[in-house]
């Protein structure tokens, strides 16, 4: 019997590209760097900050010019992550849904925690998250199974108890790392064919899908 699902955010319930690729170029700008298009922020996405920061000024790997990049990132997107990001159709429906059901939901990114955290409970302020974990000091990022393992252990479920849903390669491996199922979602910032060949155990093309798949384990 499922009691806790587990999300990704950035692509999976959330979308956070455009405020991501803002503050990106914002960065880049001000070291004369050359812009992004979205389309290259969202091949970015998906390793954690410093990944996506190292990405976007390759080939330069100069590393005072990466911490300053990173630092004049941070301090946008600190007052900016919120500016265009939203929720995902549907997935505040699903969140509902699972809060009524008594399935704990909680969330687990390779986003830095407090902009996280920023972000899911602003924009789910009327739905139960039951914890939002993401990278920090003792976190490091997805596949590294720590903060998954933390879940888990915080909650009081085994692996069979839980699903992860997410849109990347990273999190059917994280998952799987873990004995967890893994539900791929089709609208995120990787594709189907990439899920399909992480092995992701379900593919769901919209909210009322995973919420279906997630119902017939219950």
């Amino acid at each position: 019997m499922i009691k806790l699902v587990i999300f990704d955010l950035d692509g999976t319930i959330i979308d956070s590209l455009q405020d991501l690729a803002d503050s990106v170029n914002f960065a880049l700008k001000k070291s004369s760097l050359e812009q992004k298009t979205l389309d290259q922020i969202r091949s970015f996405i998906g390793n954690g900050v410093n990944k996506l920061i190292e990405r976007s000024i390759y080939p330069k790997k100069d590393k005072e010019l990466f911490l300053k990049v990173r630092a004049d990132f941070k301090n946008y997107y600190e007052e900016n992550c919120v500016t265009n990001s939203k929720a995902f159709d549907g997935i505040s429906d699903l969140f509902k849904a699972l809060n009524e059901s008594k399935i704990a939901v909680a969330v687990l990114t390779n986003k830095t925690e407090v902009f996280a955290k920023k972000i899911i409970y602003d924009v789910f302020d009327d739905c139960e998250i039951y914890k939002v974990v993401g990278q920090s000091e003792i976190i490091p990022p997805k596949p590294d199974t720590k903060g998954l393992a933390l879940l888990l252990e915080d909650m009081g479920v085994s692996a069979s108890e839980c699903l992860y849903v997410g849109d990347s390669e990273v999190d059917v491996i994280t998952a799987h790392a873990m004995n967890i199922e893994c539900i791929g979602v089709s609208w995120g910032y990787r594709s189907v064919d990439e899920l399909k060949s992480a092995n992701a155990d379900y593919i769901a093309y919209s909210s009322d899908e995973v919420l279906k798949i997630i119902c017939e384990k219950i």
